[in-house]
């Protein structure tokens, strides 16, 4: 928030605080040689800086559609060293959990 205020001043939570340290940067920001047109125009540029883990987030080649079933095992596979059984269901965990008090 405090890297990109002008983008948080309608902000429930930190509004009215972000709108107050926008103005504040403002009138750092504010050259006496230019008039507010073209403060206001930096200001707004300002506030649409990228985030970079957004941009990482929309490189995600499942955003439109999940992976199907072949990938899906593949990344089982990996992620379990090898084993690409299906995770456990509640009732499997609950049943096994039940076995180990058993003994």
């Amino acid at each position: 928030m405090l890297a990109d205020p002008f983008s948080h001043t309608d902000d429930d939570s930190h509004g009215k605080w972000m709108q107050t340290y926008s103005e504040m940067i403002r009138e750092h920001q504010h050259d006496p040689e230019t008039d507010g047109r073209e403060r206001r125009s930096r200001s707004q540029r300002l506030s649409r800086k990228t985030s970079l883990i957004r941009e990482v987030g929309n490189k995600n080649r499942w955003a439109g559609k999940p992976p199907d079933e072949v990938q899906m095992e593949e990344m089982r596979e990996i992620l379990r060293d090898g084993d690409s059984k299906p995770p456990m269901t509640w009732d499997d965990l609950i049943l096994e959990i039940e076995e180990m008090l058993d003994d």
